[in-house]
């Protein structure tokens, strides 16, 4: 990887956090703790965030790989919303609502209003050319119909 020449002229800028990840969703979740077991070694001290696409459907997973590799800061779109320029066939970016469903599932606080994440997502689905994902809305809806909230 090219942490250390990419990341000393990032340092020598003085930036307060790196962020980095898997722009075309095929990363998994060892690979994603491997990544920023390097970086925190080529860097030790600088706070990094993680950037992951559900491609294979591995995008929350992926997340809490960087959590417990101790990346605090995750890049998501609410209803997966997104996609990859640069990365033809990349789907959306890992949902906001799978993510956040997941941490408060663990008993981890994230300061999201879960219910308003929902409508906001819901209404994704209503643009025009939208490609939503994400899995938590669906059940979640899923759920509500047969009156299992």
């Amino acid at each position: 990887m090219q942490f250390k020449r990419a990341g000393s002229q990032l340092r020598a800028r003085g930036p307060a956090e790196y962020f980095t990840g898997s722009v075309r969703g095929r990363a998994t979740p060892h690979r994603v703790a491997a990544l920023f077991e390097e970086a925190g070694n080529a860097f030790p001290g600088v706070a990094w965030a993680f950037h992951g696409h559900d491609t294979y459907g591995l995008g929350v997973a992926n997340v809490l790989a960087a959590r417990a590799a101790g990346v605090t800061v995750h890049d998501a779109s609410f209803a997966g919303l997104g996609g990859c320029p640069f990365a033809p066939g990349a789907t959306g970016n890992v949902a906001t609502e799978d993510v956040v469903w997941t941490l408060h599932e663990m008993g981890i606080d994230t300061g999201i209003n879960m219910q308003k994440l929902l409508i906001a997502a819901q209404l994704a689905e209503k643009l025009p050319g939208a490609q939503v994902g994400g899995s938590v809305r669906i059940a979640l809806a899923a759920a509500a119909a047969r009156g299992m909230n």
